[in-house]
């Protein structure tokens, strides 16, 4: 098998012969199989029959060969089995030269002879295609005057190719020996320290990754950031080239990535000699900006910025290096196949960034995906991130000279902050900004690149880099929204986003919809959410039907050429098409991502687990519609005379769809929790969909509002962020909820914090309005209390894959506040295996308490000791167990959930000092329900009392209490 994929290896044989004595008896059968398109002995026959083979095996396939057979039979009164081999070389032979494709059979024959023969035969390729010529010259051939000359141009390329690929093979024998050697104790010593920083920095994602030469090379990339949702196959989707391109941290520098491949390897081998090369490149990253004397302001009444005289600190320079001393990293240039085969398993992968408040991110990447599956030409490279940052000069506004406002800003941006077109991120936005206006628009209108007539998509593409960058850094919300000054000592980054924010939300509009949605109010980040799922969706479905499309094309172009090539009557090509598109438009109307075994083992009655159910429904659908088309394609084939088998239109359909990559198992669970948990759960606490929201607030404002009975949450703002006057308005309202729903939405979103300059407090004012929700004795430190109790109870934890890719599914945790709502309303605060946060209420009050015995009150009070007998009651554990199944989260037996109960004890009279009277609360109320018997029947009896309140209370006290 070597031996044929290098052909040039046959003047070696004689020499290997000669050493390997055993193999003398065998060398005959040995030539004969290494090298079957041998020169030697060279004549007219054997090139007739390679001929003959490469039409019977490659320009027809098994079921051309098989119609030709039959038909040959048939004319014959014989069986195609029953065809003497002599006499399939004769009929196969006729067949060709009788075929109407046979100018396109011998160009390809010839482009397949100049691959399979070694370079020093190159001359006999030339004797070859005259000799063909010759012989086929009574069938009008059709052939390029300079197709010798064309066909000995290729002989380079191959040769070449084929003794880098010889090179290669044996630096990654070398390579694997040395990997055998080094990977696994490096790996050791990775744990060991990954485990020794988490164990130091507890609160931090510590991740160490190797990067073997040998397999980045071909292609197989170690991410530099790897999300933690999704699997393995998730990280070799998003490498470096796919998705996030990052500078790789390495003490050596590589081989430029624009030189050729084979220079590249043949140089690392020392072909070339060992002089010194020269790189130059332009190190001017800051600039010395001159003290001012006057800064005028703008009709705004903002301070304007003067033109800085710019004078560079690092002028350019110069590097010296031996070019075959530096390690070869490989190419940037990805197949666009890749893409296609990536481009579904990374949206649904993607998806996962949603429910980690990752949207903007998530849907900055899809476009870029979608650019190069939907905006690239086929023809052209895939764009590449890392071409890009080589050379910022090819992007589409530069290459193409796009003229318009918003391209004058980027250049001015790029001139004023050079370190710009260094950072991917600006790169991928100011591409796609510029490639989807073309996308969304009439080919014949002309792109203006104003900032008034962006597409929504756009608007939306500055929206979310926005939000990516943290735009929010630089907004002064108490000055009507206006950018904060940057001063001579700020740094580049913020003076570019300064800059940024004045010219891309200079429209009013805009702004006002940007500063609502970072002050964080409902209405705004619901109407934001809204949108970018509807883009996100709308993405995804046109890359889909784009590799539809493709699969569309594919099959009927073979088809179609399968006719061509078998039809002695010829045929009209666009009739052809009109008939069979409509039939291919049936089996192709989505990817499919199933695993299509599954109906091996539904036919042998294997029983199916949930995920190979629903698997084996849309397999068994898409089989059917293959079924309802495959019998109409071969009747129309019937009508040349031809005998098509319907698997072979079945196979031929299903190979030209574009191949999913990943595993299909975990494919079909990305998308079982992508169509799942893509649109907010009934009772899901919501999250903000940028973490760049998640900025502790100094005070949070909580108000009561009539209309609505809610709680109006707003972030307070200090005189000096509000403005420079003193009755400036500081109150930002966010949204409205119930006090534990509330709390739990600005501790979950990190609103609140907990220590150093990030300390937050609550502000409750007394509620003028008499109900029982408004005047329920809640303050706002007791807010803080339940904040703090919130994220106390509520560690991090990382989702098991395990769990996610067998669809397990339970309630983790349970923490039960009571009595903030409302006096006996009980607030569930729930979080399941998957990190999603809930939060449900009930009221206990309508529990009938018939008499509290004396010796259960607390401090001769009744109330508290008759809301506790409430608790501890079977009608109270029933409502919780309704409740909760009302979220439609399983309960496990073998993980049963955490359960803490906190209880607001302000509207009783306790006998307890304030300092030990949570202690004294929660202490009772974590007795009468044992945390390790949620969903049992235990857990449906109440407590057995052989303490009174008060004891189990003091007890509580003293340290006998439930930990968190």
């Amino acid at each position: 098998m070597t031996l044929n994929a290098y052909p040039d290896c046959e003047d070696l044989l004689p020499p290997l012969n000669n050493f390997f004595s055993f193999i003398k008896n065998s060398a005959g059968d040995l030539h004969q199989k290494g090298f079957p398109f041998s020169f030697k002995q060279f004549n007219k026959e054997k090139v007739l029959k390679w001929l003959i083979q490469y039409y019977r095996h490659t320009f027809l396939d098994d079921a051309g060969a098989r119609q030709v057979l039959w038909r040959y039979a048939v004319s014959n009164n014989m069986t195609p089995d029953s065809v003497p081999e002599e006499k399939q070389d004769a009929c196969f032979l006729n067949s060709l030269t009788n075929n109407s494709q046979l100018s396109l059979l011998l160009k390809e024959f010839f482009e397949f002879l100049s691959s399979k023969v070694a370079y020093s035969t190159r001359t006999n390729v030339t004797e070859a295609i005259k000799l063909l010529k010759q012989h086929f010259s009574a069938s009008n051939l059709e052939l390029d005057e300079n197709l010798e000359e064309q066909i000995l141009s290729k002989f380079e390329i191959s040769y070449s190719s084929r003794i880098v690929q010889l090179i290669e093979v044996f630096s990654d024998g070398q390579a694997k020996d040395v990997e055998a050697q080094i990977e696994y104790p490096l790996y050791l010593k990775i744990q060991q320290a990954e485990a020794f920083l988490t164990k130091k920095y507890p609160t931090t994602e510590i991740h160490f990754f190797t990067n073997i030469l040998r397999k980045q090379r071909n292609g197989q990339h170690t991410p530099f950031l790897v999300s933690p949702e999704g699997s393995m196959a998730y990280a070799l989707m998003l490498n470096d080239f796919l998705l996030n391109p990052a500078a790789m941290i390495c003490g050596i520098t590589p081989m430029p990535f624009d030189l050729p491949k084979n220079f590249k390897v043949l140089s690392s081998i020392g072909v070339f000699p060992d002089e010194e090369w020269t790189l130059k490149q332009n190190l001017v990253a800051e600039y010395k900006v001159p003290a001012k004397t006057a800064e005028p302001e703008n009709e705004e009444g903002q301070t304007k910025k003067t033109s800085a005289e710019k004078s560079p600190i690092l002028e350019e320079e110069t590097e010296s290096f031996v070019l075959g001393k530096l390690p070869n990293w490989g190419e940037i240039t990805i197949p666009r196949e890749m893409f296609l085969g990536h481009a579904l398993p990374i949206f649904l992968r993607e998806s996962e960034k949603i429910s980690h408040r990752n949207l903007p991110k998530a849907l900055l990447n899809c476009w870029w995906l979608e650019m190069i599956v939907c905006i690239d030409k086929d023809d052209d490279l895939p764009t590449s991130l890392t071409r890009l940052l080589w050379n910022p000069e090819g992007r589409n506004f530069i290459s193409e000279q796009h003229k318009g406002s918003l391209i004058d800003a980027i250049i001015k941006m790029e001139e004023d902050y050079p370190p710009l077109p260094l950072d991917p991120w600006w790169l991928k936005f100011t591409e796609m900004l510029v490639r989807f206006e073309s996308y969304e628009q009439d080919e014949e209108e002309e792109p203006d690149f104003e900032l008034t007539t962006l597409s929504e998509t756009q608007k939306n593409i500055v929206f979310c880099f926005s939000q990516h960058m943290r735009i929010t850094d630089v907004i002064n919300f108490g000055d009507d929204g206006k950018a904060f000054w940057q001063g001579e000592d700020a740094n580049w980054r913020s003076r570019a986003l300064v800059d940024f924010y004045n010219i891309f939300f200079s429209v009013p509009e805009d702004r006002r919809e940007l500063i609502r949605f970072a002050e964080g109010r409902d209405d705004a980040g619901n109407k934001v959410e809204k949108m970018l799922k509807k883009l996100f969706l709308e993405s995804m479905t046109r890359v889909e039907k784009k590799l539809c499309k493709i699969g569309h094309t594919r099959a009927l172009q073979q088809i179609s050429n399968q006719l061509a090539r078998l039809s002695e009557k010829g045929f009209e090509k666009e009739k052809t098409a009109e008939f069979l598109s409509p039939l291919l438009d049936v089996v192709n109307q989505r990817v499919s991502i199933e695993d299509r075994k599954v109906l091996i083992k539904l036919k042998k009655k294997i029983p199916l687990n949930k995920i190979e159910q629903m698997q084996a429904k849309i397999v068994y659908e898409e089989l059917q519609k293959l079924k309802s088309v495959q019998g109409n394609i071969v009747d129309y084939f019937a009508q040349f005379s031809l005998k098509m088998e319907e698997s072979w239109v079945r196979k031929t359909i299903t190979n030209a769809k574009v191949k999913i990559a990943g595993n299909s198992l975990e494919n079909v669970i990305f998308k079982f929790h992508f169509e799942r948990n893509f649109e907010r759960k009934p009772f899901q606490v919501p999250l903000p969909i940028s973490k760049s929201l998640s900025i502790p607030r100094s005070k949070i404002k909580v108000e009561f509002i009539r209309k609505t009975a809610k709680w109006q949450f707003s972030s307070v703002l200090s005189h000096r962020e509000a403005g420079r006057e003193k009755n400036a308005e500081n109150v930002m309202p966010m949204f409205e909820s119930n006090l534990v729903e509330g709390v739990a939405r600005c501790t979950f979103s990190g609103y609140v914090g907990f220590g150093g300059k990030h300390l937050s407090t609550f502000e409750k004012p007394a509620a003028q309005v008499h109900n029982d929700i408004a005047m329920n004795a809640v303050s706002g430190g007791a807010l803080v209390i339940i904040a703090k109790e919130i994220i106390k109870f509520f560690k991090p934890f990382t989702v098991s894959s395990r769990e996610l890719m067998t669809d397990i599914h339970y309630v983790r945790e349970i923490l039960m506040i009571c009595n903030v709502n409302k006096i006996d309303t009980l607030s569930l605060i729930v979080r399941d295996n998957l990190g999603e946060q809930f939060v449900i209420n009930f009221d206990i009050q309508k529990i009938a308490i018939k008499k509290v015995p004396p010796k259960l009150r607390i401090g001769g009070d009744t109330a508290l000791a008759e809301f506790f007998m409430r608790l501890n009651s079977q009608e109270c554990r029933l409502l919780f167990m309704r409740h909760l199944s009302a979220l439609k989260i399983p309960l496990s037996a073998s993980a049963q959930p955490r359960l803490h109960i906190w209880v607001n004890g302000a509207n009783y009279n306790l006998p307890i000092t304030p300092k030990f009277q949570q202690n004294y609360l929660n202490g009772i109320a974590n007795t009468l329900w044992p945390h390790n018997v949620i969903g049992t029947r235990e857990h449906l009896k109440p407590f057995h009392l052989s303490r009174t309140f008060d004891e189990i209370g003091k007890a509580s006290m003293h340290g006998e209490k439930e930990q968190i």
